[in-house]
């Protein structure tokens, strides 16, 4: 039927059909088949609005009326009220105190400014009726996408232009309620409404599970993709907010515009995101667009630089971790480490040390050490000091180098040798998970002299930083001053898991990776879901079987669904592992070496560090306890939390967090 409707909108077979009763006489329906009609609106443009079951989609017809909002120009498709109901508004409490008799939170707005938001006359009194967000938070279903959109961001405290900015709305233009055609190619329809050209383009949207990040952009998203920089920019967004799908369209519009010899490079952090990024690109890129881009794990690139060079020594990843952990040892063994954890050392050697390129004791003392915790007097710095002396020979007598030592060098042979690494854009995921020495890398991989536009698109969160280091882009080579921008609309994670998955950070200072100060002002869910779940258990076999019983009602309820369940090391991994598949349980682990599966069925388990970048129905938090953190050091605190906080914004729809007593 859509096939039919791509070819010819117009033609008799399609046996439009009027709908009895219905408020909107644009709406018409469309045989699918014995049981299913599609509705569509017909208009100067033919819209596929909904498809159900034949009642289900008169049903939702007579519900519904459309039309292009004079001011916002937003396409709006919007529930009418059945007006023989009851409707529940939010009341006014029996008594109120002062501060409570504000009008509304929007007073500073005239009805003027919300009707360019996308209010009507209709929802105009229900917005002076809100006084507080949770209200506004409640009443999500009354209003259009975009109006809740711009409604809630006006309640974060953000300007009025910004939010039309965002929104992507000309403030004073006038649009005709009837012209659907010019209103689809407005930006602000853009992100709901795809206008589909070839029948490949179709077949992409509804073969590919990612089809809805691939095709419907936010504004503020689109915005991105297509501008020009003069110089490095940074893209800072939340869990959920499609900041790789920005990426990944930023890599597709400029290879678009690179001539036949010129490249772009595509890097991210995760060894295991790589795969489905070649794969995503290559589902959104024509054939020359993707051949002129280059996807691959910076370490991997790193290595194959240096291998070319004739460098022998072997990289430390994790098949050396014994070796290098018996290194460490050495040195801690060989000196009097006195006050001082092993933990604390390991990570002033590399947070520290490692950070800065110090080589000798003199360069140690005179460090002011950024977003380290607890001051080192000079005493202290030198009775320490011959630890990472002693490391750092062991690493050379060894031949062994750790991936701070490889940027490191290859940044060397670039600077030195006058070389650049032939690219003229890169872009780079997950920026918060990498080593300070990967950013001056890369700066010396398109050096800005030689590419001054649009030469590195960086992307991350300081709130997932889960690895604990204290990025200053500005000391690390790169200037984004005024290059810096946010996305703050969720599409992944319910409303209800991602405040408390923010509620973990509460308090804690966050970097927006430039030396300021992060915030998750305006960051907010485009749906609503069910609250997070809590559970508590005396043993590990009840918790085991609670877990069996989640997971078969999940099955029960929708086989397309997928379960994921999650753990703090790979040990915990294999012992969960080993005790669901002991219950029946069909499992699948997800580890540094295998990818997800395909099939639905398996109940996945992966470690909270693994599970980073992929996203699954439903998800538990598993020997989940989040009091102990209190007990960490300061840094750790930090990283852990981060840790809790990127495993339950992985779920699109339930989580479960379970605690054991």
């Amino acid at each position: 039927m859509i096939a039919k409707f791509l070819s010819d909108p117009t033609s008799p077979g399609l046996n439009y059909e009027k709908i009895q009763a219905v408020r909107d006489q644009k709406l018409h329906s469309i045989r699918v088949d014995q049981s299913y009609r599609a509705v569509v609106l017909k208009s100067n443009a033919y819209i596929l609005l909904w498809v159900d079951k034949h009642d289900d989609a008169y049903e939702w017809a007579r519900k519904h009326k459309s039309s292009v909002h004079p001011q916002s120009g937003a396409i709006q498709i919007v529930e009418v009220l059945d007006t023989t109901s009851p409707v529940t508004e939010p009341t006014a409490p029996a008594s109120m105190s002062i501060e409570d008799a504000t009008t509304d939170i929007f007073l500073r707005f005239t009805d003027a400014d919300l009707r360019q938001l996308g209010a009507t006359d209709e929802t105009l009194p229900l917005i002076r009726s809100i006084k507080d967000d949770s209200t506004l938070v409640k009443l999500e279903r009354r209003f259009t996408m975009q109006l809740y959109d711009a409604l809630f961001r006006l309640a974060c405290g953000e300007s009025y232009n910004e939010v039309l900015e965002e929104l992507g709305i000309e403030s004073g233009k006038e649009y005709a309620t009837d012209d659907f055609k010019a209103a689809l190619e407005l930006d602000t329809n853009k992100h709901r409404f795809a206008v589909i050209s070839d029948d490949a383009e179709l077949e992409s949207i509804l073969n590919e599970p990612l089809a809805y990040w691939r095709v419907f952009l936010h504004p503020s998203q689109r915005k991105l993709v297509q501008a020009d920089f003069n110089g490095p920019a940074r893209v800072l967004g939340g869990a959920g907010t499609g900041k790789t799908v920005v990426a990944m369209h930023r890599a597709k519009y400029l290879a678009a515009k690179c001539t036949e010899n010129e490249q772009v490079l595509f890097t991210t952090f995760t060894k295991s995101l790589v795969h489905d990024i070649k794969k995503n690109l290559q589902k959104i890129c024509n054939y020359d667009e993707i051949r002129r881009i280059q996807v691959i794990h910076l370490d991997a690139w790193c290595s194959n630089f240096l291998r070319c060079r004739n460098f022998i020594r072997k990289f430390a990843y994790s098949e050396d971790r014994p070796l290098r952990e018996k290194l460490w040892k050495q040195s801690i063994d060989a000196t009097n480490i006195g006050e001082f954890s092993p933990d604390f050392l390991r990570d002033e050697w590399d947070k520290v040390i490692q950070y800065h390129d110090v080589s000798d004791f003199s360069g140690y003392a005179a460090l002011s050490r950024p977003g380290r915790h607890g001051r080192l007097n000079r005493p202290q710095r030198k009775a320490i000091w011959p630890i990472f002396q002693k490391y750092r020979s062991l690493l050379d007598e060894n031949q062994l180098w750790e991936p701070p030592d490889m940027f490191r060098s290859a940044r060397s042979i670039l600077v030195n040798e006058g070389l650049d690494a032939g690219f003229k854009h890169i872009i780079v995921d997950e920026i918060q998970d990498f080593h300070p020495q990967a950013f001056r890398l890369l700066r010396a991989m398109i050096p800005a002299e030689r590419y001054p536009q649009n030469d590195l698109f960086l992307v991350g969160d300081g709130h997932q930083n889960i690895y604990g280091h204290h990025i200053i882009l500005s000391q690390l080579g790169i200037d984004i001053r005024g290059r810096g921008r946010r996305l703050k609309l969720n599409y992944r994670t319910p409303e209800e898991t991602r405040r408390w998955a923010v509620s973990i950070l509460q308090n804690q200072e966050i970097n927006d990776l430039d030396g300021g100060k992060d915030n998750n002002q305006g960051y907010h869910s485009s749906m609503s879901g069910p609250e997070p779940v809590f559970e508590s258990f005396q043993t590990f076999d009840d918790e085991v079987k609670h877990i069996v019983a989640w997971h078969r009602r999940i099955r029960e309820s929708n086989r397309t669904h997928v379960a994921c369940v999650t753990v703090h090391t790979n040990e915990l991994r294999q012992q969960y592992a080993q005790a669901l598949s002991r219950e029946g349980c069909l499992i699948h682990e997800i580890t540094g070496g295998s990818m997800d599966l395909d099939d639905p069925t398996p109940l996945r388990i992966a470690t909270m560090h693994r599970i980073k970048g992929l996203e699954f129905d439903h998800v538990c938090l598993a020997d989940c306890y989040p009091p102990r953190i209190a007990s960490l050091p300061l840094d750790r605190q930090a990283s852990q939390r981060c840790l809790l906080h990127v495993a339950a914004t992985r779920t699109k729809n339930s989580l479960l967090i379970i605690q054991r007593k």
